[in-house]
C-alpha cells in the first residue's frame, strides 16, 4: 500500500473534509503554542446600521479554544442573526494587551458570589420595609 504524504480525507465523526500533510515535530509544536496566544473573534453587528455604517466588533479571547467557544455562543446565542462572525484570528500585540487590560477591569468590577444566608438576609430586610 502506498504511503500518502499529502492528500484529502473525509472524517465521518467531524462530518468534514480535511487536507493533510506531514510536518516536523518542531513546526507542530510552534503551531500548537500559537493556539495558546490571545485571539480575536471579529463580527459585524448589522442591527447597529446607521447611515450606511455598521459596528465592527472584535471580541477578545485568551486563546484559540476560548475564541471557538465564544464564536459558537455568538452564532447560536441570538434568536435572530444580529452579529455575523467574519473571522477568528490571533490577536495583535496591541489587541492582546488592550483585551487583557479590559478583561481585568471588567472581571474585577463584577461582584463576588454571595451565600444563601446573605440572600435570605436581603429578603428579610426587603420584607420588613413593606
Amino acid at each position: 500500500m502506498k504511503k500518502l504524504d499529502t492528500g484529502y480525507m473525509f472524517d465521518p465523526h467531524a462530518g468534514a473534509t480535511y487536507s493533510f500533510e506531514h510536518m516536523s515535530l518542531s513546526t507542530a509544536e510552534e503551531r500548537a503554542q500559537a493556539a495558546e496566544a490571545p485571539h480575536i473573534v471579529e463580527t459585524i453587528d448589522w442591527t447597529k446600521s446607521v447611515g450606511g455604517d455598521v459596528h465592527y466588533n472584535r471580541y477578545f479571547a485568551h486563546d484559540l479554544d476560548e475564541a471557538l467557544g465564544l464564536a459558537v455562543r455568538l452564532r447560536f446565542g441570538f434568536e435572530e442573526l444580529v452579529e455575523e462572525i467574519v473571522a477568528i484570528r490571533p490577536a495583535t500585540e496591541s489587541e492582546a494587551a488592550g483585551g487583557l487590560q479590559a478583561y481585568t477591569y471588567f472581571h474585577e468590577a463584577m461582584p463576588s458570589a454571595i451565600s444563601s444566608e446573605d440572600v435570605e438576609q436581603q429578603r428579610s430586610r426587603k420584607g420588613s420595609k413593606k
